[in-house]
């Protein structure tokens, strides 16, 4: 790789967060359609992104504020060591080829923008050796195979384990029968869940929409996850960190109200709420445990979204049409269900296609064995 210097005027020096809200600016006056355009939600995204490169940088310069960072001298080989080493958030955590790619795509996207505007000579970020550019992401879902995916029933945390292993059971199969998403797996609420007056059982939780109102809905429990759930709720009182907080009066039965964090789900023994990562932790737990019990490897990616895919595609396979799945996985239409095309039945795949297409036709993707639907 050539350490490529980019020596921009020393006058010419730009604020790092004054070009990115330019480029942001932007990519939103000049997108079409709405089609290219950063909602709040990616645009926080993108700012985590960059903010974490100007802190690599200002560190790689001796510089205490990020926000007086030199960006603009940026080489191949800072882009590099950042890629492998400075966008970790966890000790000891190696960052995945799809997050490595993910930032890549960011700073690419932002120093051809500098390069047109005049900050930079060159986009150091092309002139990475091919060997060190992150591999593409899959655009198209993965999920588990049948085998893998019923491993997952009896690979399950004990019922009679620490309160942690309860929690994480109770998770683990409100991800595997109902296709909650993360976020909504961690928004709920003890106000989200319906109880039988005479036994204490949970019978059904209500999803509180948080970025969209299709995502409001009301959801029935098999009796497995009911008794996961409700023992769950038995040991949830254990955890330290509910130590921390003052109880407050709970809120009505789905209240879209401000969550007061004595009354969030699923807690953690460290804060009253479930982070990501831990919620990762325990997808990626249970699909490596039932992966080595068939025999198998793993997919590419593992984690709670993989398993929603799983759950979505299988409903789709065995005959619920796309509208009501739509419906169940809190969606505003089967549009929502697209990244699962290449691993449905043909059928399936035909009405995919057709509603996801403004001229109903189809696209030129014939099923091989590398697309042949799993269910």
């Amino acid at each position: 790789m050539d350490q490529i210097e980019q020596k921009p005027n020393p006058r010419a020096w730009v604020c790092p967060f004054a070009f990115y809200d330019a480029w942001l600016a932007h990519q939103n006056e000049s997108a079409t359609n709405g089609r290219e355009a950063i909602n709040d939600r990616n645009s926080k995204s993108y700012r985590f992104i960059w903010q974490a490169w100007t802190k690599f940088v200002a560190a790689e310069q001796l510089i205490e504020d990020n926000h007086e960072a030199h960006w603009q001298m940026a080489t191949p080989v800072m882009i590099d060591s950042f890629l492998k080493t400075g966008m970790r958030r966890l000790k000891h955590d190696q960052p995945s080829e799809i997050s490595k790619r993910r930032y890549w795509t960011v700073l690419s996207r932002l120093y051809h923008f500098a390069q047109l505007k005049g900050h930079v000579a060159k986009n150091p970020v092309l002139d990475l050796a091919m060997g060190d550019v992150p591999p593409a992401e899959v655009s198209f879902a993965t999920i588990l195979n049948p085998s893998q995916f019923n491993a997952c029933f009896e690979c399950l945390p004990p019922d009679t384990g620490t309160a942690t292993q309860v929690r994480d059971r109770a998770i683990a199969l409100l991800l595997l029968t109902l296709a909650l998403s993360p976020e909504e797996i961690r928004n709920l609420g003890m106000q989200d869940l319906e109880r039988d007056m005479a036994t204490g059982r949970v019978t059904a939780i209500n999803v509180v929409p948080k970025r969209s109102v299709y995502q409001q809905r009301r959801m029935e429990l098999n009796a497995q996850s009911s008794d996961a759930l409700t023992f769950w709720l038995t040991q949830r009182h254990t955890f330290k960190s509910l130590m921390k907080v003052r109880p407050t009066e709970m809120p009505a039965l789905g209240a879209q109200t401000e969550r007061d964090p004595s009354t969030t789900l699923f807690v953690s023994q460290k804060s009253a709420y479930l982070t990501m990562d831990t919620l990762r932790q325990v997808g990626v737990d249970l699909i490596v445990r039932a992966c080595n019990k068939v025999g198998q490897e793993a997919p590419p990616r593992v984690g709670p979204q993989i398993i929603r895919n799983t759950v979505l595609t299988h409903w789709l396979n065995e005959g619920k049409e796309t509208g009501v799945v739509a419906k169940m996985a809190g969606l505003k239409n089967a549009k929502g269900l697209a990244h699962l095309i290449k691993v449905v039945k043909p059928d399936v795949r035909h009405k995919l296609a057709v509603g996801n297409r403004r001229d109903g036709t189809l696209p030129a993707a014939p099923i091989t064995e590398d697309n042949k639907p799993l269910f």
